[in-house]
């Protein structure tokens, strides 16, 4: 069997990302030796730029390396046209993070964030 032409897959994660961009595997099983569970799949070119895409890793101004690319999350946010005090108007320009700010301080946000994701408002806020 041809070893470049096959994609072992020991990630269960890994896995399920590939199943969701449509990639099916050609068998699941287990290492003899090991008894650890992998997935098999054809090495094409198009699973290797999702691999690729997947573990990229992100670098900061300076070129320092800061970990993974950070989760995206989708969220719908409706735009109403009712002024008040206590509302935010919300357009096609307000970005997430603007929004965020202006419900939370810092410090809460500390609390209920994921580090880099605090980090991040943190110098948003500072600027």
């Amino acid at each position: 069997m041809n070893q470049n032409k096959y994609f072992f897959c020991y990630n269960p994660n890994l896995s399920r990302y590939l199943k969701s961009k449509g990639f099916n595997y050609v068998t699941r099983a287990k290492h003899y030796a090991s008894n650890k569970e992998f997935t098999l799949y054809e090495y094409t070119k198009e699973i290797k730029v999702h691999i690729v895409e997947r573990n990229r890793k992100v670098k900061n101004l300076n070129g320092t390396l800061i970990g993974k690319k950070p989760n995206k999350y989708k969220i719908n946010i409706s735009s109403y046209n009712i002024e008040e005090q206590n509302m935010i108007i919300i357009n096609n320009d307000t970005q997430f993070n603007d929004v965020v700010m202006s419900f939370f301080d810092l410090k809460e946000l500390h609390n209920i964030l994921p580090r880099r994701h605090y980090d991040e408002l943190k110098a948003i806020s500072n600027t």
